[in-house]
């Protein structure tokens, strides 16, 4: 992610899943207006682009997060879309952290969408200093008949390039 401004932030990546021929390529551009001592109200598009001719897919949603350096709560509402079609309602996310010490965290991030009994839930742990975090979680398909292993790995890494102005 590169902070252009102060309210402005743009992400991009790729997913890097073993055996698969076309990975999915992602760009999140987030804006957040209101950002006060402990409180920020963001919005933002994450724009999934698919391979092999399939619709691409995403979320635009809006978030606020209240909390301090030692713990958050963060709730969400995001309508997902298809092609040129939006979702009628919207998922819910509720997350959190949680400090552990100086330079780890304990994350979550669940979404549950409309209709269904379907939810994605999620533990993990956040190492980060000045300038580097490396994220190592599990997602748990809530609701869904998972055969095997039922946990979704994920792993991810974070550069702070530098603050303007610094």
């Amino acid at each position: 992610a590169v902070g252009v401004t102060d309210f402005l932030a743009i992400s991009g990546g790729m997913t890097l899943i073993p055996g698969l021929e076309n990975q999915l390529i992602y760009f999140a551009p987030k804006l957040t207006p209101i950002s006060i001592k402990n409180f920020d109200l963001s919005g933002g598009v994450l724009y999934i682009l698919v391979p092999e001719g399939e619709d691409d897919v995403g979320i635009a949603y809006t978030v606020s997060t209240y909390g301090t350096e030692r713990a958050a709560l963060t709730a969400g509402l995001g309508w997902g879309f298809s092609g040129g079609d939006f979702a009628n309602e919207p998922v819910l996310m509720f997350g959190g952290e949680v400090r552990a010490s100086r330079h780890v965290k304990f994350i979550s991030e669940n979404w549950f969408p409309p209709d269904t009994d379907f939810s994605f839930l999620s533990l993990g742990i956040r190492f980060f200093g000045e300038n580097l975090a490396a994220d190592f979680g599990l997602f748990f398909p809530a609701g869904a008949d998972t055969e095997g292993f039922p946990f979704l790995p994920w792993i991810g890494f974070a550069y702070n390039f530098g603050t303007a102005g610094k």
